[in-house]
């Protein structure tokens, strides 16, 4: 696995996530139902913003198969440590 040093998120992007966070629509959804968490974040989430500076901070290597990753709808953000601000 690649080790990656974190820049952060810049503010405006971290706002957007925590005003999602915050949101009634985000506040009820269960736990245990998925496929609103999936809608949530493929709808709201700046999932595109994200991703464009992991592909940065990771010179657009995968950092757990080592293979290029791009700006397409092939590659998709597998996991984001942002369970803090949730």
């Amino acid at each position: 696995m690649l080790y990656i040093e974190k820049e952060g998120l810049p503010n405006d992007i971290n706002r957007k996530i925590i005003e999602l966070s915050k949101s009634e629509e985000w506040k009820s959804i269960s736990e245990d139902d998925t496929t609103a968490i999936r809608n949530a974040f493929d709808n709201d989430f700046p999932k595109n913003e994200v991703k464009e500076i992991l592909l940065h901070e990771q010179h657009g290597i995968c950092a757990y198969c080592m293979r290029r990753i791009r700006m397409d709808n092939h590659s998709r953000v597998e996991h984001l440590g942002l369970s803090t601000l949730f």
